[in-house]
């Protein structure tokens, strides 16, 4: 799954269950058994300020940070590979990212 991230993205979804539109692409999702995370700041000239978190569905107030405040410099990437996977059914997954990023699910 491939994903671009616009620039201020504050609570941008990147996995949920079921069907959802994200940049005006539909996807559907059954499982939040993912391996990796590949984020790469696509801004040529600003550093660009990461948080990966699960949302709680049923309570939004709830956050669990994966990682947060993560400074990516300009063309710099970060992979997530430990702790990754989710109980879809109970979380979702987001990111807020101060610049453009993409964003590579496996």
């Amino acid at each position: 799954k491939y994903i671009n991230v616009l620039q201020n993205s504050n609570g941008f979804t990147l996995i949920k269950s079921g069907f959802y539109t994200a940049n005006s692409i539909t996807y559907s999702q059954e499982s939040g058994d993912i391996t990796s995370i590949l984020i790469t700041n696509t801004d040529d000239s600003n550093n660009n300020e990461i948080d990966v978190f699960l949302e709680d569905i049923n309570d939004t107030s709830n956050d669990y940070f994966i990682i947060k405040n993560v400074i990516l410099p300009p063309g710099a990437s970060i992979l997530l590979e430990d702790n990754v996977s989710f109980d879809i059914k109970k979380y979702c997954l987001k990111i807020n990212s101060s610049h453009t990023a993409t964003v590579i699910i496996k």
